[in-house]
């Protein structure tokens, strides 16, 4: 009995060290699988890091990009007129902030004179930039309308179409005709026997005539079409005497 006593004493001894055993086992485990973790963890970042080096930045993806296809007509024009008139605006602001400058300057009477002199230059000075965008702009746009006008004018006087035909015909030909007046254009003729003049004329034929002199204008088959200004849209068409 003494010794079963003594055995009962060291036993909770045993179980104690082996309850040790286990914890530092398990906190060695621990330990290890956390190292583990980090260096696993580490070449994660690496290879991540070494990933997104090797992609292409978003510069990079740009510059290898398809060049985008060239603007429309129409969009380059207006943006070329509104550019135009952006710095036709700068130059008034200039020229209206020197002008108050001046009146500034000179008091008294002379401030109404220095006033409007400037004034009316740099408006007749502006309305001449104007009109000349808008003359610039119209001469992109007007060749193909004249083309139209003279077509429309030659099937006036088509025989075989019917009388509700050639009716519609002539309304739309006095619309163009109006629309033209309104933007300052007028059509010339050239008239037979007259010398041929390349600014306003454009020879299409020949014909050979004893009375009028070498060069002269036989026929018209359009006639031409420019601003008030002089400036051609289109010059008229015409055969040239060859003697």
């Amino acid at each position: 009995m003494a010794k079963t006593k003594v055995l009962a004493k060291k036993s909770p001894v045993v179980s104690d060290k082996k309850e040790t055993q286990v914890k530092s086992s398990a906190s060695t485990s621990k330990k290890r699988i956390e190292t583990d973790t980090r260096k696993v963890t580490g070449r994660r970042v690496v290879q991540t890091e070494i990933r997104k080096a090797d992609e292409p930045t978003l510069a990079e993806v740009g510059a290898v990009s398809p060049a985008r296809p060239e603007k429309d007509p129409l969009v380059r024009a207006e943006q070329g007129l509104k550019s135009a008139i952006e710095a036709l605006n700068l130059h008034m602001n200039t020229a209206l902030g020197a002008m108050t400058e001046i009146v500034h300057l000179r008091g008294g009477q002379e401030a109404s004179a220095v006033r409007a002199a400037p004034l009316d230059r740099a408006s007749a000075a502006f309305r001449r930039l104007i009109a000349d965008v808008v003359d610039h702009q119209f001469a992109e746009i007007l060749p193909p309308l004249v083309a139209l006008r003279n077509e429309i004018a030659g099937n006036c006087a088509d025989s075989n179409a019917s009388e509700g035909e050639r009716e519609l015909r002539t309304r739309v030909l006095e619309t163009l005709d109006h629309v033209f007046a309104l933007a300052g254009i007028e059509c010339y003729e050239a008239r037979v026997g007259e010398s041929f003049d390349s600014l306003i004329h454009l020879a299409v034929g020949e014909a050979h005539r004893s009375d009028l002199a070498n060069g002269a204008i036989v026929e018209q088959f359009q006639p031409g079409f420019r601003f008030v200004n002089g400036r051609i849209i289109s010059p008229a068409k015409v055969s040239l005497n060859r003697r």
